[in-house]
């Protein structure tokens, strides 16, 4: 493991749902030790809702659906971590780090998926770093999506029915 911030440490994991602007979860998120975003998730818009803490933000291809400018609003604060085993070249001027093709290729294997999101990418590692609890907001396997998404996209490269089936049944044995 080349870095791990959340060794037993509270984790908020905050995906990028519309779900998440239906309760008022802002001060539960930002009460965790480390708080986690996802691609355009990573802009704030609602505190009372989302929070305000990014402390590593992650991207699947930085770049895409202006990231750069969610990226420069975030400032020095947070890590920049890649969460794809794409385009890892063309990330590094941002990214500061990477989730380790080991572990993308452990999840891909273990949860029978050929092109695991961004997001459960980043869960299966964080799970895999000793965290002291994982607290997941904002997360429904593509049923929504961000307000800030330009279009709903239900069919693409990921078998979001395996990956919240994945997570819920491994919910018993793990810190899901």
């Amino acid at each position: 493991m080349m870095w791990n911030p959340f060794d037993n440490k509270t984790v908020a994991v905050v995906g990028n749902a519309f779900s998440l602007f239906e309760k008022s979860q802002g001060e539960l998120i930002d009460k965790n030790d480390v708080v986690c975003r996802f691609n355009l998730g990573n802009k704030i818009i609602d505190k009372k809702h989302q929070g305000e803490r990014v402390d590593i933000a992650f991207f699947n291809v930085a770049g895409r659906y202006k990231y750069k400018d969610i990226i420069s609003e975030l400032g020095d604060g947070p890590l920049i971590v890649h969460a794809s085993g794409f385009f890892r070249r063309k990330s590094k001027s941002v990214a500061t780090h990477y989730i380790p093709l080991e572990s993308i290729e452990d999840i891909k294997k273990a949860a029978g998926v050929d092109r695991p999101s961004s997001g459960f990418s980043a869960l299966h590692y964080i799970s895999q770093c000793n965290p002291k609890e994982i607290n997941i907001f904002g997360f429904d396997f593509n049923y929504d999506h961000h307000p800030l998404h330009a279009s709903h996209r239900a069919s693409g490269p990921h078998d979001y029915r395996k990956e919240k089936e994945y997570i819920m049944n491994e919910g018993n044995k793990n810190v899901f």
